[in-house]
């Protein structure tokens, strides 16, 4: 059996597949352009599925685009790793053998129904298939140059998933939470479910879920998925002591101690922002890249990127190493919230070679490429406590800051979440134990115990009470 929600879209063929493309893909409509969309058939034996050829223009390819297209040729930079798998649908009201048995038989038909559109699959706690389609009326046989929509303007939208009667709370709970998604997006009106599946479930899956729901849970990195203060420390120790760099008076190279660091972590987010501030306050140092201190913004910034990079490098050396494991919780969190529907995203203020690299060897590549969204500290201008990298995120994902939730281990990412207008939870670290959570919807020492059913209602409660 299967969980069917129905309803139509007032649109333009060709806007509806845009609407579509932006909608599930991740693509910005303004950056994608459809220049052309073929159907073809074979004259000879009637109108069953059809090749489809779609030819878009994408000037980039998205992090979250991780299921390859099948189906038809595409082109463009990033084209082959389109997210959805995209497929021609052309339907006749009378199947092909019927048609070819008129056609031999020599009986001319006044007019054929035919339903021409496009189907994307792709799995979001169930195997989801939404199909946008018109219903034509085509005067002669073969000749769908001449066929003309029933209805102008008027494309019919189908969200399909199979059920059996052991899973259909599940597969219903995940329909309703796309649904919630896709309405407003395709201007869902009209809408009715098939009663292919227990009514109190398909009852569920038209109600769209109307009140305020979790809808994303974004995640921080450093310090979430796994604790990296005490690693992070000893990469920029190694590359302090790899180019001997030392602040007036020390002849010896420098090193933040646990404690120092502790505090500076917790102060300023980012790597050069942190380096930045330590040598103004306490004398820009010499080193092996400048015999002496460097007193031109040039030179002050090539020191800077130089360390960082070194120490990125010797980061990504320790995480390889196979010894750091992420926090407890979070991968069965993240597997709980997939499950469900829910979008996922990791921002980070760290640069992106090195969150990457985490995510790769700490979540798996499947959970990371099945993200919806992933930031790092060099896709924006400002660091945390600044809100932007969580604002821009929202934007990506397409959801209000409101239905997002936070999970974050310091007062920094903690500032961040609220500042944009999001609710945040604080899984704290030994380094963060101690600083002041009181903005936080729940605090947690890890998330071993915490469970989806749990973030829904503390976002609901937050909801409620602002």
């Amino acid at each position: 059996m299967e969980c069917v929600v129905q309803g139509i879209i007032e649109t333009q063929y060709v806007e509806a597949l845009e609407i579509l493309l932006q909608g599930l893909c991740g693509v910005h409509r303004e950056r994608l352009r459809v220049h052309e969309i073929c159907l073809k058939s074979n004259p000879n034996i009637g109108y069953g599925i059809s090749e489809v050829r779609l030819l878009c223009d994408l000037e980039q390819a998205e992090p979250s685009w991780t299921v390859k297209h099948v189906g038809g040729a595409m082109r463009g930079a990033g084209a082959e790793q389109i997210s959805v798998l995209v497929r021609s649908m052309v339907e006749s009201k009378a199947s092909k053998n019927v048609l070819r048995l008129f056609n031999a038989l020599g009986y001319k038909l006044d007019h054929e129904l035919l339903r021409v559109g496009f189907t994307f699959h792709f799995r979001r706690g169930a195997d989801i298939t939404v199909t946008v389609s018109s219903v034509n009326k085509m005067l002669k046989l073969h000749a769908t140059d001449e066929a003309v929509p029933v209805t102008p303007g008027i494309q019919l939208v189908e969200v399909t998933a199979p059920a059996t009667s052991e899973n259909y709370n599940e597969v219903v709970a995940a329909v309703s939470s796309f649904c919630e998604y896709l309405a407003p997006l395709l201007h869902l009106s009209k809408p009715g479910v098939s009663t292919g599946v227990v009514p109190t479930a398909a009852a569920a899956a038209a109600s769209l879920m109307s009140d305020a729901t979790l809808q994303a849970l974004i995640f921080d990195c450093d310090g979430v998925i796994l604790e990296s203060e005490h690693l992070h420390r000893q990469a920029y120790n190694d590359a302090f002591a790899h180019f001997n760099v030392r602040c007036p008076p020390s002849s010896e190279p420098l090193n933040w101690d646990l404690e120092f660091y502790d505090v500076l972590q917790n102060t300023i987010g980012g790597g050069k922002p942190k380096m930045r501030w330590y040598f103004k306050e306490h004398g820009w140092p010499s080193s092996t890249i400048f015999e002496t201190p460097p007193e031109g913004d040039e030179e002050r910034a090539k020191l800077i990127d130089t360390l960082q990079d070194w120490k990125t490098e010797r980061y990504k050396d320790i995480i390889k190493s196979g010894t750091v494991k992420p926090r407890p919780g979070v991968l069965r969190l993240m597997d709980e919230a997939k499950a469900a529907g829910r979008k996922l995203a990791v921002c980070s203020a760290a640069t992106k070679s090195s969150v990457v690299l985490c995510l790769e060897n700490l979540i798996g590549m499947d959970r990371f490429t099945g993200l919806d969204c992933f930031l790092a500290g060099d896709d924006v201008k400002e660091k945390k406590p600044d809100p932007l990298i969580y604002v821009t995120a929202a934007k990506k994902l397409g959801i209000s800051e409101k239905d997002c939730l936070v999970v974050e281990d310091s007062v920094i990412g903690l500032q961040a979440a609220t500042k944009a207008g999001m609710s945040c939870i604080i899984t704290y670290t030994s380094s963060t134990a101690d600083q002041d959570f009181s903005d936080a919807v729940a605090i947690y020492p890890d998330l071993s115990n915490v469970k989806l059913s749990d973030l829904d209602a503390l976002l609901q409660k937050a909801v409620a009470a602002n």
